[in-house]
């Protein structure tokens, strides 16, 4: 169990081009030349560089403030290695939309997610129904082509709770 797992990240981790006993295989052939879209998130400027060196876009896992300066980078490294147009841009939100109780466990499971950061308070789901509408809109004003709202409760509803206060 452990060896074959090694063996998997090591050639998933290998820089350079793969070769046909390093690539992954699936048998299934990509819907799209070239295969599907591939979205890189990242927040150093190594990473930046590989969205725009490989990525078709980015995955922007980053409150709005940050945001603005790393699509900035992000635009100038796409431009530095010759692509045309822009990158798709994708964001998220963490979002829990409930009483006190949902609020509480939302911010101790997105505590425990993000404890790799060592960055108390980092994610904070917005929770008050106007800051999430305010939010939606903003990243659209900002030119994203997606925005996940990540939800942290366990009832279903948010789902139709948030999808009522976007419309």
């Amino acid at each position: 169990m452990g060896g074959s797992s090694t063996t998997s990240s090591s050639r998933c981790a290998r820089s350079g081009p793969a070769s046909p006993t390093t690539a992954p295989r699936s048998g299934r052939v990509p819907r799209r030349r070239g295969g599907p879209p591939i979205l890189v998130g990242g927040f150093a400027p190594a990473a930046l560089r590989r969205v725009a060196r490989h990525g078709d876009g980015f995955v922007c896992a980053a409150p709005l403030a940050w945001a603005g300066p790393l699509v900035h980078a992000l635009g100038e490294q796409w431009a530095a290695a010759g692509r045309g147009g822009r990158p798709r841009l994708v964001c998220q939100v963490n979002v829990a939309v409930g009483g006190p109780d949902t609020l509480t466990r939302a911010r101790r499971a997105i505590a425990d997610y993000y404890a790799f950061a060592g960055r108390p308070g980092w994610g904070e789901p917005l929770h008050d129904p106007g800051e999430i509408v305010d939010t939606v809109a903003a990243y659209a004003d900002f030119g994203a082509d997606e925005l996940v709202l990540y939800c942290y409760a366990d009832d279903p509803a948010q789902v139709d709770t948030l999808a009522a206060l976007v419309r």
